[in-house]
């Protein structure tokens, strides 16, 4: 009776505490629900707190529910599935519950984990589970505790460790599922941490539990279970514990599940919180997880979440911490278990899924191991490759077998002598992809190249060639490559058409059927990609050449007489067949080698796929690709020879004629990318084409894929032609060339690999017209009025951004071609086009206003402004300043552009760039410094960007003229002036200007300016700008004192232009100066009469166009009137004595001329030649200095700054024999040492400074036009204003002290 009493009692107890349960699982729920409303009052305005309260008990009762039901023994109850359901809930939309308290994610993730061992759960349960625990982990790497979620990375780590050690102990005693239990000890940290929190949050610690294992720091995180087997549903040890989390693998189930949910915990963790996890991710690690991989106990489940792990593992980690060899070996294994293993049909996801990933992981492994690790473990890697591309092309996902393959390449450079496992893949060479990689494993073994290092071929004794590697030798290719040579002669032999039917073991292989006309197509595929691998590495390998062509031969012969079924297999095989020919007629002709016949493309074989059997009933793709192999092999057919046959020349006739009717729009458009090589090679006139193009663009049908390719086609039938008028389509590299780029034309269409083959065939025909000699007959050419009335349609804004930038693409081949050999006629209407075009900079499409960026420069170039000249003039022969002036319209135009895109900082940033891009191939300097002001102003955008741009821009401008930022805007006097004005009120310019283009302060880039800038703002007595430099350079600058120290500039300015000037303006000039400085004028001038001369001496050498001695004779009389101001008497000083004084100050004042880029020192240079002749008499006493600068200047770099300094060095000579001829005859010696370097060694030489002891540094350094310049003529003429001229009486008698002079052509007399 005692007992039935206390049973009763312990289920009334039971159902007491379920009912509780229940109750506590509906609080729960309307506690969610509470949550989800306080939590909308917090966002509407109210107070949080009542949301605070309600998380705090959601944990509460969260804590009390798992404790009661996430428990072995209530694993599989309808409540622990709702509670799992509600806390799936909490996580999606009450994240706050759980990054509010980083030790509730530990303890609910301590609840969770062990669950996945318990025996019997469903999948859907098991996935609920996995992904709480890893959402669990996200809110965590939230949660504001780093130190927390980096023991739970730690303990995820080390999970991973052990599970793969419990994997290997289960496989290496295969047969019992249940006799090998082990406890793991993990998260030990994440523990402790959430047991010393004593928080409300955190529950009382469990009192019982063992206390096994004890951390990384204790005696081990795994036991094995003691004297007994435990079944997968045997309670494990729930209750944390300060040492850590033990939980109980019972068997080879239960560890592959724990192992699963470890390697997707780490992979999420690696993706949430790389920054963190992967510096507790070790070699360890990563080795760990490779077993698993490769781990004979893991089902496929757990083999993707392992890949998964350790692609992510290879891709975030760096390369130390992944064990390349045995990483490699992982993903070989997985590659060899794919091939056995059937996934699905193709498209299935559990496929393409598995498959993707597998790829994505062996691409990470390969990346991260190093030569070394390839090496080791090649022979593994290349086996599985092979297994992967051998179960078939449906077998995998076509990125699996691509990773394969890539992976097969890897290992065989990396082991040459496993080409000995090639054979296995010769059944599927049909295929492309293994084709491509026979190919590149084989060619550096058949083809090998002659090194001085590693191979040497040299002949002995008998004259025999032999190879010799390393130190050995031996006759003839390395036996692993000829036996894959007699492999493939012997596959090609069994395949071929003519073999007793094809009844072999490799048929067999290849088509998998018995009835050979089934199998002729497949045997047809297989046999064309090992003629396409002979075509590429049989150049030297007269067996393979010789069996290519002869298979060739055999299955041409049998495409004509195919017919398709209307499946399209005899299509494709005929595609394959095609193909390899055109591979075959690729090759370099030999003598001893056997060579492609080009008439076995007969005309009835190319037009094969326009009239047989039922291919009309094949799908598109694949009667599509049959019609474009036919074009690509035309063009091979008709390059073999210098002129093409007549059979070939009906042919492609044919093929145009059938092509040109397809309702294929992609057929269509493969043809007209095939007429600009056909015409060439054909010899055809270009303009009989642009009609038919025209036409074709024209037809209602035409799709944009379609007009595009019209539109290129213009550009490369107008090279055509020029190749045709010079007669230069018969040369054979011409014709080679025309050849590739027709046939990557035809296959690139619709990529933009069409535009590289378009830019191809010019350049090629370019070069070889140059060297036939540049004749071209003017009928050839086309001209841009006929481009223009197929292209001008397709260039306006509304066009589509495929077929406009494919015509802008057009129009610079045909601007080139028409304006080197048509002349102005031909290049009438360009003018047209270029208005036309210049709106296109506001394309929606940044394809678009990038291929304008790229023709800008061709409507820039001198025959399209010649022609906008003949046209606004009326004139016959514009000259420059007309042509000048139409660049400035064009850069106007442009400008225009940019203001339009106000609204968008892309369009206008494309807009800018293409502006300087025009701007760039302006030859005039006005239209670099108008282009350079526009580009500068854009340096106070709004736009980050744009400004970016215009930085960007203004760097490139001065790269191409080879001078600094710096120089190239301060030293041009117009811009320095422009940028003075300005800066000072338009602070984001200034602010711009000097961090990102000059590199200096802000004042110190004002008082840079400044100088340049007094001027004009005397000029239009601009207080404002003036108060403007006052304020931002500071409390020590005024009005008065900025013109007072800079009067200067002004006072030279109204020297050198005032006659340009009405004589009020200058006076007005002159009473702003003494008011605003409150000194008088004459005061001003002999206060800075240094400066004064300085400032007029150097403007005078800064105009390039100029002669120095016109400059100095005008400076004569400027200076003799301020002589005469600062002197202030009767008697005056003459100007060489007023200079006198100050001539060492001036020179070394230009210190940064000499010490700057090639046109400072330039610049510097005239204005040292100007004060040598204004110095006169005196010169003797300076003439050391001046001579020390100038024998400095000869020995830079630039062309330009040489032959300026000569020019010098002249004056010099005339100066000192008109002065001080004593003096001449003593540095006489020291000229001519000077000027011996600069002339040519001999007369053999020639005349000019290439052929001279200097020649080597020609061009260095600088981006002036230095063509024409003869610095060894000049340096000529010094000697012989020395000797024969004006220093012929001071020198006479003294000839014979003078250093030896070659014989040259330049000093013959």
């Amino acid at each position: 009776g005692g007992h039935m009493a206390g049973a009763e009692d312990d289920a009334r107890g039971a159902v007491a505490q379920a009912s509780v349960l229940e109750k506590d699982l509906k609080d729960l729920e309307r506690l969610l629900k509470a949550d989800q409303a306080a939590v909308a009052a917090a966002n509407g305005g109210a107070a949080g707190g009542e949301s605070a309260r309600i998380k705090q008990s959601l944990r509460t009762v969260l804590r009390k529910l798992m404790e009661a039901y996430f428990n072995p023994l209530n694993v599989h109850k309808r409540e622990m599935r709702s509670l799992l359901g509600l806390l799936r809930v909490a996580l999606q939309r009450h994240a706050e519950i759980f990054t509010g308290s980083s030790t509730f994610c530990v303890r609910t993730f301590a609840h969770l984990l062990p669950l996945l061992t318990c025996a019997g759960l469903s999948e859907s349960v098991t996935d609920t589970i996995v992904w709480t625990l890893c959402q669990l982990s996200s809110q965590l790497s939230n949660a504001g505790d780093p130190k927390t979620f980096a023991a739970l990375c730690v303990g995820i780590a080390e999970l991973v460790e052990d599970v793969a050690q419990v994997l290997e102990i289960h496989s290496c005693a295969p047969g019992h599922p249940h006799g090998h239990g082990a406890v793991l000890c993990c998260f030990g940290e994440a523990v402790r941490r959430m047991c010393d929190d004593a928080g409300p949050d955190t529950p009382p610690q469990s009192e019982h539990g063992d206390g096994r294992g004890s951390g990384r720091g204790g005696s081990g995180r795994k036991q094995p279970a003691k004297g007994e087997s435990r079944a997968r549903d045997v309670a494990p040890v729930v209750a944390p514990v300060p040492d850590g989390l033990a939980v109980e693998v019972g068997g080879s189930e239960a560890a592959v599940a724990v192992a699963t949910v470890a390697c997707k915990l780490l992979t999420h963790a690696l993706r949430v919180g790389p920054h963190v996890t992967t510096g507790f991710v070790s070699p360890a690690t990563a080795r760990a997880v490779s077993h698993i991989v490769a781990s004979p106990v893991a089902d496929h489940p757990l083999r993707r979440a392992a890949v998964a792990t350790l692609r992510t593992v290879a891709t975030e980690s760096s390369a130390r911490v992944v064990p390349g060899e045995t990483c490699l070996r992982a993903v070989a294994s997985a590659l060899f278990e794919r091939a056995r293993v059937d996934l699905g049909p193709a498209g299935s996801v559990e496929r393409e899924g598995y498959d993707g990933e597998l790829a994505a992981c062996v691409d990470a492994v390969a990346s991260a191991a190093s030569a070394v690790d390839v090496a080791a473990c090649a022979d593994a890697a290349a086996t599985a490759s092979i297994a992967i591309v051998a179960s078939g092309e449906e077998a995998c996902g076509a990125n699996l077998r691509a990773s394969a393959l890539r992976t097969l390449r890897m290992s065989v450079a990396a082991k040459p002598a496993l080409v000995s496992a090639l054979p296995g893949l010769l059944p599927h060479a049909g295929s492309r992809d293994v084709a491509d990689a026979l190919i590149a494993c084989l060619h550096p073994v058949f083809a090998p190249k002659v090194s001085t290092f590693t191979e040497k071929r040299r002949r002995l004794g008998g004259g025999d060639e032999v190879w010799t590697r390393g130190g050995e030798s031996g006759a003839g290719p390395s036996s692993a490559a000829a036996w894959v040579e007699e492999c493939i002669v012997s596959a090609l032999h069994q395949l071929s058409p003519m073999s007793l039917g094809g009844s072999t073991a490799l048929s067999g292989m290849v088509t998998g059927q018995t009835d050979w006309a089934a199998a002729a197509p497949r045997r047809a595929r297989a046999a064309a990609g090992l003629v396409r691998v002979c075509a590429a590495v049989g150049r030297d390998r007269p067996r393979l050449r010789l069996s290519g062509v002869s298979a060739a031969h055999e299955w041409l012969k049998w495409a004509r007489r195919a017919n398709d079924a209307g499946d399209g297999l005899v299509a494709t095989a005929f595609t394959g067949v095609l193909d390899a020919a055109v591979s075959l007629a690729r090759m370099e002709k030999t003598e001893n080698g056997a060579s492609f016949n080009e008439d076995d493309l007969t005309q009835d074989l190319l037009l094969w796929p326009w009239g047989n059997g039922a291919i009309n009933e094949a799908p598109a793709e694949i009667r599509r690709a049959a019609k474009i192999a036919s074009l690509r092999a035309s063009l091979a057919a008709a390059a073999a020879r210098g002129k093409a046959s007549g059979s070939t020349q009906q042919s492609m006739r044919q093929l145009l004629q059938s092509s040109v009717k397809e309702p294929d729009q992609g057929v269509v458009a493969a043809t007209v990318s095939w007429m600009p090589a056909a015409s060439l090679l054909l010899g055809n006139d270009p303009n009989a084409g642009i009609d038919m193009v025209m036409n074709i663009a024209a037809n209602d049908t035409a799709t944009p894929e379609v007009q595009a390719a019209v539109a290129v086609a213009v550009g490369g039938l107008a090279a055509a032609g020029i190749a045709v008028g010079a007669k230069a389509h018969a040369d054979m590299s011409l014709r080679a060339k025309a050849r590739d780029a027709g046939q990557r034309a035809i296959v690139s269409v619709g990529t933009p690999e069409k535009r590289a083959a378009a830019n191809d065939l010019s350049a090629a025909v370019s070069e070889a017209v140059e060297a036939s000699g540049g004749k071209v007959a003017a009928k050839y050419v086309v001209t841009v009025e006929s481009a223009a009335q197929v292209l001008a349609p397709m260039l306006t804004v509304d066009e589509d951004d495929a077929v406009a930038a494919a015509a802008l693409w057009a129009l610079p081949t045909v601007f080139e071609h028409a304006q080197q050999h048509g002349g102005a006629n031909s290049m009438r209407g360009s003018s047209e086009v270029s208005a036309l075009v210049t709106p296109l900079a506001l394309h929606r499409a940044e394809g678009v206003r990038s291929a304008l960026r790229d023709a800008a420069p061709a409507l820039a170039s001198r025959g399209v402004l010649l022609d906008a000249a003949t046209t606004q003039t009326s004139k016959e022969s514009p000259g420059d300043d007309d042509i000048k002036e139409e660049g400035l319209a064009l850069l106007r135009r442009l400008k225009a552009t940019i203001e339009a895109a106000a609204s968008d900082p892309t369009m206008r940033e494309s807009a800018l760039q293409i502006f300087a891009a025009a701007a760039a191939a302006l030859p005039h300097l006005d239209a670099l410094t108008a282009a350079l002001i526009v580009i500068l102003h854009r340096l106070d955008d709004k736009d980050a960007g744009v400004r970016a741009a215009a930085v960007n821009l203004v760097r490139a401008a001065a790269s191409r003229r080879g001078v600094r930022p710096r120089e190239l805007l301060l030293g041009n006097r117009l811009l320095a002036t422009h940028l003075g004005v300005a800066l000072p009120s338009h602070p984001v310019m200034l602010m711009t200007m000097a961090e990102a283009l000059l590199d200096m302060p802000d004042t110190n880039l004002l008082l840079e300016v400044l100088p340049a800038a007094v001027p004009r703002l005397v000029e239009r007595q601009d207080l404002d700008t003036l108060k403007a430099y006052a304020a931002r350079l500071g409390p020590d600058f005024t009005v008065g004192g900025i013109l007072h120290d800079w009067c200067y500039t002004a006072i030279a300015d109204l020297i050198n232009n005032g006659s340009e000037r009405s004589p009020s303006a200058v006076e007005a000039c002159k009473k702003f100066l003494e008011k605003q400085t409150g000194v008088k004028l004459e005061v001003l001038v002999t206060d800075h009469k240094k400066e004064l001369m300085r400032i007029l001496i150097r403007s005078a050498g800064a105009d390039d166009a100029s002669d120095p001695q016109n400059e100095a004779e005008r400076l004569q009389q400027v200076l003799g009137t301020l002589a005469q101001l600062a002197d202030g008497t009767d008697k005056p000083p003459s100007v060489p004595d007023f200079l006198r004084p100050h001539f060492t100050w001036l020179v070394m004042g230009d210190h940064n001329d000499r010490s700057g880029d090639a046109a400072a020192q330039r610049r510097f240079l005239r204005s040292l030649t100007i004060m040598v002749h204004l110095i006169g008499p005196h010169l003797p006493q300076f003439a050391p200095k001046v001579m020390a600068h100038l024998t400095s200047a000869l020995e830079r770099p630039s062309l330009l700054v040489r032959n300026t300094a000569l020019a010098a060095w002249l004056l010099l000579v005339k100066q000192l024999a008109g002065h001080a001829p004593d003096h001449l005859r003593r540095v006489a010696g020291r000229v001519v040492v000077a000027m011996l370097p600069h002339l040519p060694d001999s007369v053999n030489a020639g005349g000019n400074e290439r052929g001279s002891r200097r020649g080597s540094d020609v061009g260095a350094g600088v981006g002036d036009d230095e063509s024409g310049v003869d610095n060894a003529s000049a340096a000529a003429e010094v000697i012989d204003e020395l000797v024969l001229r004006s220093g012929a009486s001071c020198m006479r008698g003294h000839l014979a002290r003078l250093p030896m002079l070659p014989a040259c052509d330049s000093l013959a007399r």
